[in-house]
């Protein structure tokens, strides 16, 4: 998502939150900061995930958190089917960035 948006003109930056515990609260707020909106994607129910997390650093911060994560009953499939299917694929997010971007401008 990160070279499709690039190739677009639309620079955005990826953050490897890599756990929920010990998140890097500094990074995530620089970065809220400085691109004013946030967007986590996971593989997984929201509830208890990355996204509420990352949300809650922010909570003082009024930067818009969008939460990206599985909201269907899961299925089984092809990895790149489960993640369209669950709106968190490539394109997914690709989509959502450029609606945030439509959004503010």
């Amino acid at each position: 998502a990160h070279e499709a948006l690039e190739q677009e003109g639309i620079f955005v930056r990826v953050i490897d939150c890599y756990s929920i515990k010990p998140l890097d609260c500094a990074t995530l707020k620089k970065a809220a900061e400085e691109t004013g909106a946030i967007i986590t994607v996971e593989d997984h129910f929201k509830e208890g995930g990355l996204g509420e997390a990352v949300a809650s650093v922010l909570a003082t911060n009024r930067t818009p958190v969008y939460t990206m994560a599985v909201e269907k009953m899961p299925r089984s499939g092809k990895p790149k089917e489960l993640l369209e299917y669950e709106n968190i694929s490539k394109d997914a997010i690709v989509r959502k960035v450029k609606e945030i971007v439509h959004n503010r401008g």
